[in-house]
């Protein structure tokens, strides 16, 4: 039915609740925190992408989340491996491919391709990559090249522990 009274060019209501509306600005599932789960199926996989309205839970390939993450990848096929893609398909400037980590909305860390740096692999402390930040550690893009922790000098001391000796193998940056 229509809604035009909240501005809803289309609106969709079970009992008192809209569990669907299409907007002039938006398109929204579940209004007022409703728990009704939204589900995308595929040609072989009925959980394509799945919202688990009860579990605050993002699937891809499945219904059957985990309620400790927030995002929940498995392979729609049984017999594959759950693969995450991140790619930057533009291919005339320097960008990178990452993954940052955050606690409490401030960038922390990230891991990913240094597209300014011959795509090597790196962690990088502070959110970026790229030539402003140097990384935590480097891997290199090509068979032959160093591995290098505390890229040009940076002051993170190494270690390697054991189960008795916290210093095993130690250097002072």
């Amino acid at each position: 039915g229509s809604g035009n009274g909240l501005g809803d060019i289309a609106q969709f209501v079970s009992g008192t609740a809209e569990v669907f509306s299409v907007g002039a600005a938006d398109v929204v599932v579940n209004e007022s925190g409703n728990q009704r789960d939204f589900r995308v199926e595929s040609l072989n996989q009925a959980g394509m992408l799945f919202v688990d309205a009860s579990e605050d839970t993002v699937a891809i390939g499945t219904i059957s989340v985990d309620s400790n993450a927030s995002l929940h990848v498995t392979h729609p096929q049984d017999s594959g491996n759950a693969v995450i893609l991140i790619e930057n398909e533009d291919g005339s400037n320097n960008h990178d491919a990452q993954v940052s980590f955050a606690k409490n909305g401030t960038t922390v860390h990230s891991i990913g391709m240094d597209d300014s740096d011959s795509d090597k692999l790196k962690i990088a402390l502070q959110g970026t990559l790229g030539a402003g930040n140097k990384a935590l550690m480097d891997f290199p893009s090509a068979v032959g090249g160093a591995i290098v922790v505390n890229e040009d000098g940076q002051n993170h001391d190494f270690r390697i522990e054991t189960t008795n000796d916290d210093k095993a193998f130690f250097i002072d940056a």
